[in-house]
């Protein structure tokens, strides 16, 4: 939580070890693809994967959108981040 929120600003957060509230946390970060592509009408989306060492997380986000905003498409950047993984 202190690495989304010291280096990327996280307005939000959350995470659980309850089976249910884990399972809602979930849909939700698999519903935000269908969020993401109402950001741009008529857009389309290309998935990426990435996985990286927790050690190295904060800095191939930072690179992940730099290159984003260097590349002037609309790329939210989300994911699992306690396993090293985003999209």
């Amino acid at each position: 939580e202190a690495l989304c929120r010291e280096h990327f600003a996280a307005a939000d957060f959350a995470a659980s070890a309850d089976p249910e509230r884990a399972a809602d946390l979930w849909a939700a970060r698999h519903s935000t693809y269908y969020a993401s592509l109402a950001l741009k009408p008529n857009g389309r989306a290309i998935v990426t994967d990435a996985c990286v060492p927790i050690s190295r997380l904060a800095e191939s986000i930072q690179a992940a959108v730099d290159d984003v905003r260097a590349s002037d498409v609309v790329g939210p950047v989300f994911g699992h981040a306690a396993d090293g993984n985003f999209h």
